[in-house]
């Protein structure tokens, strides 16, 4: 049995869903804007759990204190995927009538870290001509998990400067900002997703 994941206790639909944006955003005297992306969007979850009794909010407290300071899994309960997480903030109730209770949570997505299970979906897929060829290999910049493509005459795949094989999909990559490299040069791609 897992002991990081999150008690399964039904939240309240509708989940909010936001993102943290990691591009910085720089205006120049002339009116040019540059845009510098320091790392993918992170996704924060606010979890409400409506007019609840005392013991889920026991439950809940509980694990934040056991876990409050790691990363911890959440299973989204919409899709069932997996995501690493950690508390935003701490868990805060409001008191609904006698003995019951309005529990919210918040939690963000981390960045680079390792999951126990990766996501396959949804894939996003992107343009190969984003692709650009180097010296000796074709290389792109994606912001996500793993990724899935169609391509021929691949010797070797490396994202971030790590040797991933020459086969694809490869699903077991931490969500982060990443550089892959297609060798050689002359590979034909003819797909290209990732999940992010």
């Amino acid at each position: 049995m897992e002991t990081d994941v999150l008690p399964g206790i039904p939240t309240d639909f509708p989940i909010g869903r936001d993102r943290l944006s990691a591009v910085i955003r720089l205006r120049m005297s002339d009116a040019k804007e540059f845009r510098v992306v320091k790392a993918p969007d992170r996704r924060v979850f606010r979890l409400i759990f409506a007019n609840r009794n005392k013991s889920a909010w026991d439950v809940l407290k509980a694990f934040y204190l056991a876990h409050r300071d790691e990363y911890i899994t959440w299973i989204d309960p919409e899709n069932g995927r997996r995501y690493t997480v950690y508390f935003a903030t701490d868990p805060r109730f409001a008191q609904a009538s006698h003995a019951r209770r309005d529990i919210s949570i918040e939690l963000v997505e981390a960045v680079d870290a390792p999951l126990g299970v990766y996501p396959q979906t949804p894939l996003v897929m992107m343009s190969t001509s984003r692709f650009l060829t180097g010296m000796t290999a074709k290389i792109v910049a994606y912001r996500g998990y793993g990724f899935s493509m169609v391509a021929s005459g691949v010797t070797n795949m490396k994202v971030d400067g790590v040797s991933v094989g020459a086969t694809a999909p490869v699903w077991n990559i931490k969500l982060g900002l990443h550089r892959l490299e297609v060798l050689p040069k002359t590979a034909d791609i003819s797909a290209f997703g990732f999940v992010p």
